[in-house]
């Protein structure tokens, strides 16, 4: 799953559009601005954090899924970043990032097994106090290994 990391990113993401996968051209676009991003979400204050963490755990377990319900914190993120940049724009639908968003969403996952700061242990889940002492390190992580993984 994560020997897409010996290629050149943008290799990569053009092979999934040759081979006709669900990466969207808008995920291609959102791909090449993680850094900025990122940054975005790292001068994200806790409470706003928090709204976006409350929006997705309802019920307040205190824990969210990373294969289903943390992409769309990370799509929450991406659509932030795009109406703070234009306010009259439209961001894309989720199910056009979902691809994107998802991989992203595993690579953080990968991130807090090897820290060990998984709540479980096996990266089932993240707790709301890992992501909102995690989300912006491992965000970056994530970044900073696939731009070094690109050159």
């Amino acid at each position: 799953a994560n020997d897409y990391y010996k290629i050149h990113s943008n290799i990569y993401m053009l092979c999934l559009l040759y081979f006709n996968t669900p990466f969207s051209a808008e995920s291609v676009e959102y791909f090449q601005k993680m850094p900025d991003i990122v940054s975005r979400v790292e001068r994200t204050d806790i409470s706003t954090r928090n709204k976006i963490w409350d929006k997705f755990d309802k019920q307040h377990i205190g824990i969210l899924n990373f294969e289903k319900t943390f992409p769309k914190i990370l799509y929450a993120y991406i659509a932030l970043y795009i109406k703070v940049k234009d306010r009259s724009a439209t961001p894309p639908k989720y199910s056009t990032l979902e691809p994107l968003c998802k991989s992203i969403s595993m690579d953080i996952k990968r991130i807090a097994i090897l820290k060990k700061n998984c709540h479980d242990g096996i990266g089932i889940g993240i707790t709301k106090d890992e992501y909102e002492g995690n989300i912006v390190s491992y965000w970056k992580q994530v970044v900073t290994d696939r731009e070094r993984n690109a050159n």
